[in-house]
């Protein structure tokens, strides 16, 4: 599931005619990335990781590289992804789905150093603990639990990048509750632990 701020568009060009149509190829495509095709997540996601490198880094030209992978991140979606295209009646549904993910996503966002279950955030998007799981793994392509973890490290990794604080530190920060939960699930998804990441970032940067 990839998420996307269309805010950092004018954060980086400003509010231009230009930067207008270029969010414009954004709200025409479809706003469910598990539609995708998988090449084009695969290359969608490197573009992203990219992003946040860049500004993790700061290195000298790194707003250059920013625009130009938002650059080519508006290419491959005109080029790649179909636009939305829904029959009057599916209309209404569709946007109650996103809107409910929307939801979801803006819930996990502000609470996710904290304990989050599975009823807590069912009562958020509006339905059971059944029938939200199915929702949501129908339009993310992945688990909630899965979706959490990844937000969670992905926060991890930053705090890694920009911040003194230990690993134990940051384990709490983002929402684990134990240090061996929090390295085991970093390992699973960034194929190291988080000692050895920060220390290749900083290796990086040097």
């Amino acid at each position: 599931m990839i998420q996307f701020d269309l805010s950092i568009f004018d954060d980086v060009f400003g509010n231009t005619d230009e930067i207008k149509s270029i969010k414009s190829v954004f709200a025409k495509t479809q706003k469910i990335s598990s539609q995708w095709n998988n090449n084009v997540k695969v290359a969608f996601e490197r573009y992203i990781n990219e992003l946040i490198g860049e500004n993790a880094r700061k290195e000298r030209g790194y707003m250059l590289a920013i625009k130009a992978r938002l650059i080519d991140i508006a290419v491959l979606l005109l080029r790649y992804v179909p636009q939305d295209n829904y029959e009057p009646e599916e209309v209404d549904s569709h946007k109650k789905s996103i809107k409910r993910l929307e939801n979801v996503f803006e819930y996990i966002s502000n609470n996710y150093a904290n304990p989050i279950t599975l009823y807590e955030i069912s009562k958020v998007a509006g339905f059971s603990i059944y029938h939200f799981s199915r929702f949501f793994k129908n339009n993310t392509d992945i688990t909630f639990h899965k979706y959490l973890n990844s937000f969670r490290i992905t926060k991890a990794e930053w705090f890694l990048m920009n911040s003194d604080d230990s690993i134990t530190q940051i384990a709490y920060k983002t929402g684990f509750l134990s240090i061996k939960t929090f390295n085991k699930v970093f390992k699973d998804m960034k194929g190291c632990s988080p000692t050895q990441y920060r220390k290749e970032q900083n290796i990086r940067s040097s």
